[in-house]
């Protein structure tokens, strides 16, 4: 299985793969503005990717718009609850940017329908569960889950130990245990510095969707934001994934925009939709919000 890349480009984070066919720039470093498009587009040429998506501060974003990129989504406040984030696209391969009229409605109906719910506590059954933080001992079995639920993944998340180094680079695991058995997990990327968290993805077991169990999973995951002063929690969800994107909308979150053709899920690419929430808390002044990027991370999967 080939996984994504992650390296330095200049002082910022890259992350490039031919599963999504596409570079995103993860984190955009201050002193690279000036010559990081030359350098991604360079290397979706030399890899023939399709798309070059980006997410950057707001005082980047009219540089990406002069360079030809265009908003699919935006955060407020992603960066340290203070300055509102963006991700924005650029197309070398032009076809990669359109969808079929009938995936384009069917992706606004499920937009439309999860705007409208707005009840932020529905009886979802949860008798018999039990939300666990997921600490090293448990890694096999999350490893093992993946391998159930994932067929194909960016990054190497069927392999314990991949997924013990993760534990040590700001990344949180949460799981939805039925009794002893792991049935779904949730995979947190906490940046402490910008006061933000990505929840990546979630793994469900194939008996139990349909059942909005993950409402119950993303409840665990905001109450720990709240405890650990992160202002912004943010996801992407595939945009023709009711039960997700409903429950995104019932726990308070609000619809950022659509990331198109952006990811792929299974042996397809997806569109996004982009959920964010503020977890309140003062809003501290703070200096410019992008540091000098140490060693790149592992993986987030916007």
């Amino acid at each position: 299985m080939k996984f994504d890349t992650i390296e330095r480009v200049g002082h910022s984070e890259v992350h490039h793969g031919s599963l999504s066919d596409r570079v995103y720039l993860a984190k955009l470093h201050e002193a690279d503005l000036g010559d990081i498009f030359g350098k991604v587009e360079d290397l979706a040429r030399e890899k023939h990717y399709g798309k070059i998506v980006s997410k950057v501060p707001r005082w980047a974003l009219d540089t990406f718009l002069e360079h030809g990129y265009r908003v699919e989504a935006e955060i407020p406040g992603l960066y340290r609850g203070a300055t509102d984030g963006y991700f924005v696209a650029g197309y070398p391969k032009e076809n990669r940017c359109q969808r079929p009229e009938k995936e384009e409605r069917f992706i606004e109906s499920v937009k439309t329908i999860a705007l409208a719910t707005s009840d932020t506590s529905p009886k979802v059954p949860f008798d018999g569960y039990e939300v666990r933080r997921l600490r090293q001992a448990q890694m096999p079995e999350l490893a093992a889950l993946h391998q159930k639920v994932f067929s194909s993944y960016p990054y190497p998340v069927f392999d314990p130990d991949y997924l013990i180094a993760c534990l040590g680079q700001d990344f949180q695991f949460y799981g939805l245990y039925h009794g002893d058995t792991l049935v779904e997990a949730a995979i947190v990327l906490v940046n402490p510095e910008e006061s933000h968290a990505e929840i990546i993805d979630f793994a469900i077991s194939s008996n139990l969707k349909g059942q909005n169990l993950s409402y119950h999973l993303l409840g665990t995951i905001k109450k720990a934001a709240v405890e650990q002063a992160i202002k912004t929690v943010y996801a992407s969800v595939r945009a023709t994934s009711y039960g997700l994107n409903i429950t995104f909308s019932k726990q308070g979150f609000h619809y950022g925009g659509t990331l198109v053709n952006n990811t792929c899920v299974g042996s397809q690419l997806e569109s996004m939709n982009i959920w964010y929430l503020h977890c309140g808390g003062s809003c501290d002044p703070a200096p410019h919000p992008c540091k000098e990027v140490g060693e790149p991370k592992l993986p987030g999967r916007s």
